[in-house]
């Protein structure tokens, strides 16, 4: 099985996700590898366990996206944008899900 939880890890709070039982959701907490919340545009919480189980008995039910429900072609990408301040340099670390 593939560890969810551990490919959204490093993406930032508010990733946008889609899962049959909530619909369109977003990240919202990461639980050190053992699971992970999401909440749906009506501001439900969905806990979901490392691999995407609803339920422990059932099956992985979160995904990318409604189109792509495949977390094997997912790759996450770490961009580093520069931002210039006044006599100093901001990096801010952007992770990004392409699937």
């Amino acid at each position: 099985m593939i560890n969810i939880a551990e490919i959204l890890k490093d993406c930032p709070k508010g990733t946008k996700l889609y899962s049959p039982i909530c619909g369109e959701c977003r990240l919202v907490k990461i639980y050190d590898g053992l699971g992970f919340d999401v909440i749906n545009d009506t501001d439900d919480v969905f806990n979901f366990s490392y691999d995407g189980r609803y339920n422990l008995n059932g099956e992985c039910c979160i995904f990318p996206s409604k189109e792509n429900k495949d977390w094997k072609y997912c790759i996450k990408f770490i961009i580093i944008t520069i931002c210039k301040i006044p006599n100093s340099i901001l990096l801010n670390n952007i992770n990004i899900i392409i699937c």
